[in-house]
């Protein structure tokens, strides 16, 4: 039964990606061409078409998504730091996320090499990651930048690479640096869940309740080098902290 319903949300979602990809590649030129103009076009298009393919994708596969503290998110530009459990993550968030704001994400280079999802991916601003090469990081960490100074709220995931489980991984060095360099606000939020929609079921989607939760802004302009320096682990382990008490709460 498991592997049926892998199978039948394989296919759906597949057929529908062939429908839309035609407005998504007109979307994608506009993301290249960029300009104000073009950029009002496509996020009048992208990011609710985007919102529905995502709910689509979890529906099929029998997921729920529950975001709480969303009024922790500033209209001013930000940078969204959370864990990272699964593929389904950033998923997850789009089907939540307010379209109106157009987030950009950081992703590791992994998902770009998937045909279709790289297409749509390059449309929302998405920033391709490589960890193992400096040079091409560090291309990652400017173009990210530029998003932002061009007043792009950007999720980030900071552990590199997903857990696959219900903890965290240590949060690369230097992380935060396209807040803190920008002196934007930074928005921790938690991911639990998303590892039982597949992963642990040996790669096999399995209904699921995904919690995702907000909390309130840290302001990083004005901060002085101490505390630059040690923003990275206190996000971190106020997000461990936080994970373990919605593991112990459900397991009570």
């Amino acid at each position: 039964m498991k592997h049926l319903r892998t199978l039948v949300a394989l296919i759906n979602v597949t057929l529908e990606f062939f429908l839309f990809t035609p407005i998504m590649l007109y979307c994608k030129h506009l993301t290249k061409v960029r300009g104000e103009e073009n950029l009002k076009k496509r996020d009048r298009i992208a990011p609710k078409l985007i919102q529905y393919m995502s709910r689509r994708i979890l529906w099929w596969g029998g997921h729920k998504v529950i975001v709480t503290g969303e009024e922790n998110i500033p209209d001013e530009t930000c940078v969204l730091v959370g864990n990272h459990q699964s593929y389904f993550d950033i998923l997850s968030i789009l089907s939540i996320c307010d379209t109106k704001k157009m987030y950009a994400y950081l992703a590791k280079k992994g998902i770009g090499k998937v045909p279709f999802l790289k297409t749509w991916m390059e449309t929302i601003d998405c920033v391709f990651l490589d960890n193992t090469n400096t040079r091409t990081r560090m291309l990652a960490v400017k173009e990210a930048t530029d998003l932002i100074r061009e007043g792009r709220s950007i999720h980030i995931f900071p552990e590199g690479t997903r857990s696959k489980g219900d903890f965290m991984r240590e949060f690369s060095p230097g992380a935060l640096m396209i807040a803190t360099r920008n002196k934007v606000p930074v928005v921790p939020f938690l991911i639990n869940g998303t590892y039982k929609m597949f992963e642990e079921n040996g790669n096999r989607m399995v209904p699921s309740t995904v919690y995702i939760t907000y909390y309130p802004p840290i302001v990083t302009d004005g901060m002085d080098r101490a505390e630059i320096n040690t923003l990275s682990d206190k996000i971190h382990d106020f997000l461990e902290e936080e994970l373990n008490k919605a593991i112990e709460g459900a397991q009570s």
